[in-house]
């Protein structure tokens, strides 16, 4: 289970041992199912998450607040489409995470 507090003590031990370099980016791999209501809660099934186009991007946000850089969603278990989740993910969500845009 996701630990913000955990990640963020990962991400701090990281940049100390970094020193004076560059500290190395931090991600993780999840199973991922995109939830059809844009407005779902977050829900855990055993190593699945499942949530909302909404949910997903509070979550981001506050992920990339601590550090987190790189996220891998494996859409095996999704109940959509690849291509549905995709081009959604492509039209509302990340264009807010675009490293360019900021």
């Amino acid at each position: 289970m996701y630990d913000p507090a955990q990640v963020a003590q990962v991400i701090a031990a990281l940049r100390e041992a970094a020193g004076d370099s560059v500290p190395p980016p931090y991600g993780y791999a999840t199973f991922f199912d995109l939830a059809t209501d844009p407005d779902a809660p977050e829900q855990r099934f055993h190593n699945v998450i499942r949530m909302g186009r909404k949910a997903l991007i509070e979550k981001w946000y506050a992920q990339q607040e601590t550090g987190v850089t790189h996220i891998a969603l494996n859409m095996k278990p999704s109940h959509r489409h690849a291509e549905d989740v995709i081009s959604e993910l492509a039209e509302h969500v990340l264009p807010l995470f675009n490293a360019h845009a900021r």
